[in-house]
């Protein structure tokens, strides 16, 4: 035995991320639990209630596709929310060119068999986001084109610092 069930109702699941602000049609409902977890009462019955949270609170390290979910709960009965939250292994590369100087500045950095590509900043360094355990990268230069290797294993640190890595030419 329960109590009756009178309206419609939802949950809002974010990962495992604790205290998550969560809205409902724009009015603050409230924070996600240590489970990543919400009850959202009172929604609207066959209509697209639209759930957003707080990207803010979202740490730098954990990666989801939309702030915003539009759910249509049954009349008297639930309806879930979930967000695709998972953690990347992010990670600031520094690179250098054989002789030992930086790679320069605006250089455009390729991994290897995707289209993703990165833009070396100061010192050569470079951020990349989801950084596989074992990749290729190709950097375009001025006069061609040189390559490196990483290998990664996820750290406890959010965004560690790894290399130098040595850009060498040869083929690709």
């Amino acid at each position: 035995m329960s109590r009756l069930i009178t309206e419609s109702f939802g949950l809002v699941r974010v990962g495992d991320l604790e205290g998550i602000r969560v809205f409902h049609e724009g009015n603050p409902i409230g924070r996600t639990d240590r489970s990543g977890e919400i009850v959202l009462p009172r929604m609207t019955p066959y209509a697209a209630n639209r759930i957003t949270i707080d990207e803010r609170d979202i740490p730098i390290d954990v990666a989801i596709k939309s702030r915003e979910k539009r759910v249509v709960p049954q009349f008297r009965s639930g309806t879930l929310a979930e967000y695709d939250a998972h953690r990347r292994a992010s990670a600031i590369l520094e690179v250098r060119l054989a002789d030992g100087s930086y790679v320069p500045l605006g250089s455009e950095v390729q991994l290897v068999g995707t289209s993703h590509s990165y833009i070396v900043g100061h010192d050569g360094e470079v951020f990349i986001p989801d950084l596989p355990v074992l990749s290729r990268f190709t950097v375009k230069l001025a006069s061609g084109y040189c390559s490196f290797e990483v290998e990664f294993s996820p750290q406890k640190e959010t965004l560690p610092k790894l290399g130098p890595f040595v850009c060498r030419r040869g083929s690709l």
